[in-house]
């Protein structure tokens, strides 16, 4: 299978981004593709960095080194572990930071963020079809770029109240769970195998991407004059 990797990590003020990524493509059978949005930049943080990018971050480095033991597969189980394992993580490095006493939908919560992750096989030589493995939590999103059937959303967005795409551009509303620091119990990284019969592109983005365009398919549109 041919194949081509691009990673995109632009920052609207140089160094105030709190985006993380994750790019592992050494393992025997699939490459690892994610990305993490630090939620709240106003929220506590310390070392001059924000709570976001301290998360973000924390999230990334855990992820990675967590699926070098599994050679970079997911499966439900494995998810589960990961979300204790970032979990354990953020809360330990949120030790000596105190919960905002700000209101809003961060409020309580610490070194927040989100992730969107992929397991894409890098062979299917064997079958017409091949299976992509997703785990997600929060609103940064994994899509699937057809040459036939275009843009294609393969993740939902975890929302407090359910909006339709041109809502969600609008109103950038809060969401109902995400990785923290003070994660609830009920919050749980979603799983999903993807079997797929297309050659294609498997993106994981942040908000950043498709927040702040004018109409949902005004992302597809950049990308592809920008590929092109």
């Amino acid at each position: 299978m041919n194949s081509f990797y691009i990673t995109v990590n632009i920052e609207i003020a140089p160094g105030k981004g709190e985006d993380a990524h994750l790019f592992k493509p050494d393992y025997p059978d699939v490459i690892v593709i994610g990305v993490f949005d630090g939620l709240g930049g106003r929220s506590a943080g310390y070392d001059e960095q924000t709570g976001g990018k301290i998360a973000s971050q924390k999230a990334s480095e855990t992820v990675g080194s967590f699926l070098d033991q599994w050679n970079g597969q997911l499966n439900d189980e494995i998810v589960k572990a990961l979300k204790e394992k970032v979990y354990q993580t953020l809360k330990e490095a949120a030790t000596n930071i105190k919960p905002s006493r700000l209101r809003g939908s961060l409020a309580g919560q610490r070194l927040c963020t989100t992730m969107a992750l992929a397991s894409i096989p890098k062979s299917s030589e064997c079958s017409t079809t091949y299976q992509v493995s997703l785990a997600w939590i929060g609103d940064s999103r994994l899509y699937f770029l057809s040459p036939e059937a275009g843009l294609q959303q393969l993740t939902h967005d975890d929302l407090e109240v359910k909006k339709d795409a041109f809502e969600m551009i609008r109103e950038d509303p809060p969401m109902s769970q995400y990785l923290s620091a003070d994660m609830k119990e009920d919050w749980e990284i979603h799983f999903k195998l993807q079997e797929l019969d297309k050659p294609g592109c498997i993106l994981a983005c942040t908000d950043g991407c498709f927040q702040y365009v004018p109409a949902p398919w005004d992302f597809e549109k950049l990308l592809l004059n920008t590929l092109n």
